[in-house]
C-alpha cells in the first residue's frame, strides 16, 4: 500500500482534508499531494507556520530556484493555488497566488547516437563513493534505459510498481498516468533481459521491494533525483561542451518517437497507419500530441525530404504541448 506523504505544518490537516476531497471526486492527485507536502515542508522549515496562507508566504514560495524550469514552479504553484480557493470555499481567509502565465515551450535538444552512446557510457561508469549509495548506479543504469527505450514519461518510470512490471511476459502496466489513464508498454527483448537482470541484482538488496526503482525510506525514487542525476551524467560524459544546450531526461521520450518515425520512414512504412498505434503506446490521446515531438525537430528533415509527400503528412501544423 502506498504511504501517504506526512503532513506537519498547522496547515497540515486542511491539506490533508483537501487532498481527500479530489480524491472523492475521482482524481488521482499523486503528483499533486507531493507538490502540497513540499509546501508544507516549505512553510515549517522557513517560520511560516502560523496556520494562515498570507501574501509573504506565497511570495517566498513563488520564487523560482536555480534547479528547476520556469514549467515546475508554475506546476508547484498551480497546486497552491487550488488549495487556496479550496481553504476560501470552506470560509477561511487566504491569498490567492497569481497565475504563472503560459509554459514555456523551449526547443528541445535532441542528442545524436554518438552524444547517446556517451551519456549511456557515463551512466554505467557511475561509481558513487559511499557504500550504501551503489546500489543507485544498477538502478539508473536501467532507468534511463527504460525511459528511452519504451519513451515513458519520467513519473511513469519513478513510480512503477513491482506488481505492474510482467518481465514473463515483457508488460509494464502504466496506471494513473497523465490525464488518470491506464496502458500497457510492451518491452522488446534485449529491454526485457535488462530489466530481468537489473531485478535480480535489486531483489538482493530489497527482497520484497513494493517499487521497481526504489528510492530510500520505502518510497519510489524522487523525480527531482532523477532529473539531478541525469544533469549530472550529460555533464560528465567524454567530451562534455560546457557551452552545450542540455537535454532533459523528458528528452529521451522525445527522442523515442523521433526515431521512431525515422526508422518508419527509412523502411518505406506507412506512418499514418501507425501513428495512432504510437500515440496509444505513449499516452496521448490522439496523433497530434504525438507528431508535436516530431514537428519541432530540426535535424529529422534530412530524413523526410527523401519523400515530400510523406513530410507533408509526418509534419502537419500541430499545437498540442506536454512537459510530462
Amino acid at each position: 500500500m502506498k504511504t501517504s506523504p506526512l503532513f506537519t505544518s498547522k496547515l497540515g490537516i486542511l491539506m490533508k482534508e483537501y487532498v481527500k476531497e479530489k480524491r472523492s471526486m475521482g482524481f488521482c492527485y499523486d503528483t499533486e499531494e507531493r507538490l502540497l507536502w513540499q509546501f508544507d515542508r516549505f512553510i515549517v522549515t522557513n517560520g511560516f507556520d502560523d496556520g494562515t496562507l498570507e501574501r509573504p508566504l506565497i511570495s517566498e514560495f513563488s520564487r523560482q530556484l536555480p534547479t528547476e524550469s520556469k514549467n515546475y514552479r508554475n506546476k508547484r504553484m498551480v497546486v497552491v493555488r487550488q488549495f487556496a480557493y479550496y481553504l476560501t470555499s470552506i470560509g477561511i481567509e487566504a491569498c490567492i497566488p497569481a497565475s504563472g502565465g503560459s509554459s514555456e515551450k523551449p526547443m528541445p535538444y535532441l542528442m545524436d547516437n554518438q552524444e547517446l552512446s556517451e551519456l549511456f557510457s557515463c551512466i554505467d561508469r557511475y561509481s558513487p563513493r559511499r557504500k550504501r549509495d551503489q546500489l543507485f548506479a544498477i538502478e539508473y543504469s536501467c532507468l534511463f534505459r527504460v525511459i528511452y527505450c519504451c519513451g515513458l514519461r519520467i513519473s511513469e518510470a519513478c513510480n512503477l510498481r513491482c506488481d505492474d512490471v510482467d518481465l514473463s511476459k515483457g508488460i509494464l502496466r502504466i496506471l494513473h498516468s497523465k490525464g488518470d489513464k491506464n496502458r500497457m508498454v510492451y518491452l522488446s527483448e534485449d529491454c526485457c533481459e535488462l530489466c530481468r537482470s537489473y531485478d535480480v541484482a535489486m531483489s538482493n538488496y530489497f527482497p520484497s521491494r513494493p517499487w521497481f526503482f526504489p528510492g530510500k525510506k520505502q518510497q519510489p525514487l524522487p523525480i527531482t533525483t532523477a532529473d539531478v542525476k541525469f544533469k549530472f551524467f550529460w555533464n560528465n560524459r567524454c567530451d562534455a561542451k560546457t557551452d552545450c544546450k542540455s537535454p532533459t531526461v523528458h528528452t529521451l521520450r522525445h527522442l523515442f518517437v523521433v526515431n521512431t518515425i525515422n526508422r518508419w520512414i527509412k523502411e518505406g512504412v506507412d506512418v499514418d497507419a501507425k501513428l495512432i498505434y504510437l500515440a496509444k503506446y505513449l499516452g496521448h490521446a490522439s496523433a497530434p500530441e504525438t507528431l508535436y515531438y516530431y514537428h519541432q525537430v530540426v535535424f529529422s528533415g534530412s530524413l523526410v525530404r527523401i519523400d515530400g509527400s510523406i513530410r507533408s503528412r509526418v509534419i502537419p501544423e500541430v499545437s498540442c504541448h506536454e512537459n510530462y
